[in-house]
């Protein structure tokens, strides 16, 4: 096979290991990104609201009889807050789900040692009021529900529960009422298993002149859920291996066969410098098949053609010339000294 064929067939195939390894570094991302989440997952948010209106009495000083939510708020006017929690779940996939809640109250006093520490200091009593006992529902698949509910807190009867606490006890003591509801969440399918638990919470002080409520109105969070369907996982793992396995095989290809044709180009650059001195100087070149022994010469080097040529006219001595594969030696000898004019080519693996 000549040497202008082999370059030929050595480019065609850099082209397609070429086209091989982007392919093979393509399906590693990929898969990478699958692994990660980006393919085999499920996104569900959990959204809570809260909102409520504070009913005032009659009195010469207000003239409003509701006032809205995130305001400040006169104690001894206020009847009543008519409060609406709200949560609402979604997510990317069906699942079965059944989900629980309830709603209740929790009036929490706190021993008021440090007042500077405010609801951080201990708390040495708290009592629980149910507003809605447990509900429970089942939906054979869906992607999302919502939970809403009214109701209404007496505001007088939790501030009497405190007055009577201090009367009894005569502790100085800090109180606020926690309005909460409480949501279990369970769902699954055949590739997902899925547990969240969600409260939605107002706080509110009690016995004092003053006060507002202290809540999120809007509480809005997504989350990320992994497939449990280990197979898909392990499959693209083993994926992975394969093709860098052939990533690895394939950057020696390239390699390989780029100095290979690199190779051809010195060679031919070698090769082309030689012939060129023997055409044009065959006439005092000697080509020989064997190398002279030169042991016990005195070795000079030469460092161009042209100046061998210079010391074959002074010497009046033909230039001998030897060649292997990648070797050639331009050489006069004069006495015991030789003078060589070498010409390497890079070795090219076979």
């Amino acid at each position: 096979m000549s040497e202008k064929i082999e370059k030929r067939i050595l480019i065609v195939l850099l082209i397609v290991f070429s086209m091989i390894f982007v392919h093979a570094s393509y399906n590693i991302v990929t898969l990478l990104l699958e692994i990660k989440g980006n393919e085999n997952s499920m996104v569900y948010s959990n959204n809570s609201k809260v909102d409520y209106s504070v009913y005032i009495k009659d009195n010469e000083f207000v003239n409003e009889k509701i006032l809205k939510a995130g305001e400040n708020y006169i104690s001894s006017l206020t009847e009543k807050i008519n409060m609406t929690l709200e949560y609402i779940y979604s997510s990317s996939e069906d699942l079965k789900l059944s989900y629980d809640y309830k709603i209740y109250a929790t009036i929490f006093g706190f021993y008021n040692e440090i007042p500077t520490e405010g609801y951080n200091n201990p708390v040495i009593w708290k009592k629980e009021f149910s507003i809605k006992e447990i509900v429970s529902k089942n939906i054979s698949s869906a992607d999302n529900f919502k939970i809403k509910e009214n109701f209404d807190i007496d505001w007088i009867l939790f501030n009497e529960e405190v007055n009577k606490f201090k009367e009894n006890f005569s502790i100085p003591i800090l109180s606020r009422l926690e309005i909460k509801m409480d949501v279990n969440i369970n769902g699954s399918n055949d590739n997902y298993a899925m547990k969240e638990n969600k409260s939605v919470v107002a706080y509110i002080p009690l016995t004092e002149q003053v006060f507002n409520v202290d809540t999120v109105l809007n509480d809005f969070e997504e989350k990320i859920l992994q497939s449990n369907d280990l197979s898909i996982v392990q499959n693209n793992q083993r994926q992975i291996i394969l093709f860098s396995i052939v990533i690895v095989i394939l950057s020696f290809l390239i390699i390989f066969t780029i100095s290979r044709i690199v190779s051809f180009k010195a060679n031919k650059s070698f090769h082309k410098k030689i012939d060129e001195i023997k055409k044009n100087y065959n006439e005092i070149v000697v080509e020989t098949k064997n190398m002279i022994n030169t042991k016990g010469l005195k070795p000079i080097a030469i460092t161009s053609f042209d100046e061998m040529l210079n010391l074959a006219e002074s010497l009046i001595s033909p230039i001998m010339f030897y060649e292997e594969k990648n070797y050639a030696c331009f050489y006069i000898m004069k006495a015991d000294v030789i003078y060589m004019f070498v010409l390497k080519n890079k070795p090219t693996k076979d």
